[in-house]
């Protein structure tokens, strides 16, 4: 049995001096966003709140979303203007007719932030492991209600199937929800192992996160 690809986080964001300077207390320099843009870098940023956990699997509240979104790349991308299901890490897939089965051709070079291949059995390790979490991933196991397994139809084809009719799945499938984690042994470094753009370098105390971009 192949062990579960999920990314090991700490639960909490770990408290420690914020990395954001407070804004709006007087006049700074900033950037006119003239340009070519630049590969690296760091992007910091304040959240209203605490996100809490930091498994984009098992995150559920608003301020989650602005991290998550950065370090987890999903199935699926949705284009902000027409609202169309357009490629991610699947650059290609198909839908059976009673909308019970999902077929996804995945990218042949697309690698977690650890250089680790998103390949077919990263998608079943995934979705077996969020239906395992059930209320622990309150968004993904929703999206994936009636799961009745995924089939590695080859190294970078994966085939879902469903009990009944899942409509919405999808379009869940662009969610950071459902977003790919690479399994990495024991304690890992947040962001670590995920397969977005960005990984995460420092956490402040609630209020702040610095997000790295991934090689």
């Amino acid at each position: 049995m192949m062990a579960r690809r999920r990314l090991a986080l700490p639960a909490v964001l770990p408290f420690a001096t914020g990395a954001l300077a407070a804004t709006g207390c007087g006049a700074s320099e900033s950037g006119t966003g003239d340009g070519a843009p630049e590969a690296g870098g760091e992007l910091t940023f304040a959240l209203a709140s605490d996100p809490g956990c930091v498994d984009p699997q098992q995150q559920g509240n608003n301020d989650a979303i602005y991290p998550a979104r950065q370090l987890v790349g999903s199935l699926t991308d949705e284009d902000p203007e027409t609202g169309e299901i357009v490629p991610g890490l699947a650059e290609s897939w198909e839908v059976s007719e009673d909308a019970r089965s999902f077929t996804f051709h995945l990218r042949g070079d697309a690698t977690f932030s650890d250089g680790t291949p998103v390949d077919a059995e990263a998608v079943r390790a995934n979705f077996d492991g969020i239906v395992e979490l059930g209320a622990r991933a309150a968004l993904g196991s929703g999206y994936l209600a009636g799961y009745e397994g995924t089939a590695v139809d080859d190294t970078h084809t994966a085939t879902v199937t469903f009990a009944e009719p899942n409509a919405q799945f999808l379009r869940a499938t662009t969610t950071f929800s459902l977003g790919l984690l690479a399994a990495i042994p024991g304690a890992a470094a947040p962001g670590a192992g995920a397969a977005g753009r960005l990984t995460t370098s420092q956490a402040g105390p609630a209020h702040s996160r610095t997000e790295r971009r991934s090689p």
